[in-house]
């Protein structure tokens, strides 16, 4: 027969052994909860990152409609003063693949390559021979009309893919 003590050594050591596999069991299920809860946290970061982007895009739309809506449409001897333009900021923003899908990206290059087509005929409105070769009387208002338009469609295109 085995000493009393031996015994309980032996059933204590069992019992730490047991009590040490419990341990690293819930450890491994802390540890896998843990990184689920990781990818889950990155990929709504992700989202919110994207959203965040899409919601700046929308914004400098916006900007640019207010200064089109803001232009005086003057007389014959009116020159527009354009500057300021977000056209780098949407092209930025068109360079971004993963930001915009087909459809939004063709809207909002519509309304930036509008945008570009007014500022270069503001810009040759302030010369008296371009203006009468370019009737910039009539055209300019008609191509800010139509700026104005690109613009809200791209805007509405890109509200459809923002979270409400």
């Amino acid at each position: 027969m085995d000493s009393p003590i031996v015994t309980v050594g032996v059933l204590l050591s069992a019992f730490a052994a047991v009590v040490a596999a419990l341990f690293s069991l819930a450890s491994w299920s802390l540890q896998r909860r843990n990184c689920a809860a990781n990818e889950h946290y990155k990929e709504r970061l992700r989202l919110e990152e994207r959203y965040f982007k899409l919601h700046l895009v929308w914004q400098e739309l916006r900007i640019a409609a207010v200064m089109l809506q803001d232009l005086p449409m003057g007389g014959a001897d009116y020159v527009p003063q354009l500057q300021g333009l977000p056209i780098e900021e949407v092209t930025e923003a068109l360079a971004t693949k993963e930001l915009l899908t087909a459809e939004v990206a063709v809207k909002i290059r519509a309304a930036r390559d509008v945008l570009v087509q007014i500022e270069q005929m503001a810009a040759d409105g302030r010369n008296p021979e371009a203006r009468r070769l370019l009737a910039f009387e009539h055209k300019f208002p008609e191509l800010v009309h139509q700026g104005l338009s690109a613009l809200e469609e791209a805007r509405q295109a890109i509200l459809t893919h923002l979270p409400t």
